[in-house]
C-alpha cells in the first residue's frame, strides 16, 4: 500500500517531470502495467470510501475521468 499511496502524492502534488517518470517506471514493465493499474483503481476507490472528503483526490479524479475520449 506504501508505494500506491507514494503514487498517489506524486500525481496529486508533484512536479510534471515526478509524474512523467512515475508514468515511465509503470511502463517499462509492460507485463504489469495492467495490473498495477487495476490495483492502484481498488486503492482509489478503498481510499475514497475512507475520506470522501478529501476534496484534492476527488477535484484530480473528476479531471481526468471527465477528459477521457472513448
Amino acid at each position: 500500500l506504501a508505494k500506491f499511496e507514494e503514487s498517489l502524492s506524486i500525481l496529486l502534488s508533484s512536479k510534471a517531470g515526478d509524474k512523467l517518470k512515475l508514468a515511465q517506471d509503470i511502463a517499462a514493465d509492460k507485463g504489469n502495467a495492467g495490473l498495477w493499474l487495476e490495483k492502484m483503481a481498488f486503492f482509489l476507490e478503498n481510499k475514497l470510501k475512507q475520506s470522501d472528503k478529501d476534496s484534492k483526490l476527488i477535484n484530480f479524479l473528476w479531471k481526468n475521468i471527465k477528459n477521457q475520449r472513448y
